[in-house]
């Protein structure tokens, strides 16, 4: 699994978070109308590209090709259990976050937690990539003033902290420039 499948994973998590909070802030509902179009979001197949799923394009075709019958409901058991079809383990060790379930004292991510899982999966992201976000900013900062970024075109920046999108090397001057061979 590549990392913008993992992305894609998160963001499904995220968007039905979404969903279901837009069920449970809904006023006009009763509370069983509530846990009713909760549980119908759980149900719905995913192969019908409605609701949450529309929003992640294609997102799932992989998933879709080894499980055509499969619900949100599904989606979210897939998130903790090993895949022995497509051959990963669960999502949650692959990215190294083994503890979430446990810090959201959750035993399973269903239609019902995805909420509570959500926010501790952003808490535990937060308290490890804000350190190295803000280690990322000062480094930059020491090299480029953050002040001063906005003096320069974005096509400026990206080159100066990327480099060079095409590298024009030819034989003789890898020799000449890298190697100082004549």
């Amino acid at each position: 699994m590549c990392i913008r499948d993992s992305y894609d994973l998160l963001r499904c998590i995220f968007t039905i978070r979404d969903e279901i909070d837009s069920i449970e802030l809904d006023t006009s509902l009763t509370p069983q109308e509530r846990e009713h179009n909760i549980a119908a979001v759980g149900g719905r197949a995913v192969a019908e590209q409605e609701g949450w799923l529309c929003v992640i394009p294609r997102a799932f075709s992989w998933f879709l090709e080894c499980y055509p019958t499969a619900t949100t409901a599904d989606v979210l058991d897939r998130f903790w259990q090993e895949d022995e079809i497509l051959c990963m383990p669960c999502f949650f060790e692959m990215m190294g976050l083994d503890q979430l379930m446990e810090q959201s004292c959750e035993t399973s991510l269903t239609i019902f937690n995805v909420r509570k899982v959500a926010q501790t999966l952003l808490t535990m992201v937060g308290n490890r990539l804000l350190p190295q976000l803000q280690a990322l900013r000062s480094g930059i900062d020491d090299v480029l003033p953050i002040g001063s970024l906005d003096k320069f075109y974005p096509q400026e920046l990206c080159e100066f902290m990327c480099g060079k999108t095409v590298i024009e090397w030819d034989k003789d001057k890898i020799l000449t420039e890298v190697f100082q061979l004549e």
